[in-house]
């Protein structure tokens, strides 16, 4: 059986530079299998598995650094 998996991609401005490492460290969770945060435009950018983790999910573990 094949995973199909789909790919996200959102904007956050909250984050500094230096952040990159710590919010890609944050996303390596079941369901996932890439994100890549870009430090220029600040763009998620994830690949994962809708029917393991959802987008709700992603954006709670992205967002939960900023706390």
């Amino acid at each position: 059986m094949k995973l199909k998996y789909t790919t996200i991609e959102f904007k956050d401005w909250s984050y500094s530079t230096k952040c990159k490492p710590r919010i890609e460290n944050s996303l390596k969770v079941n369901g996932i299998s890439k994100a890549k945060w870009n430090k220029r435009t600040k763009m998620l950018t994830a690949v994962f598995n809708p029917k393991i983790v959802s987008f709700v999910q992603i954006r709670n573990s992205f967002c939960r650094l900023a706390k």
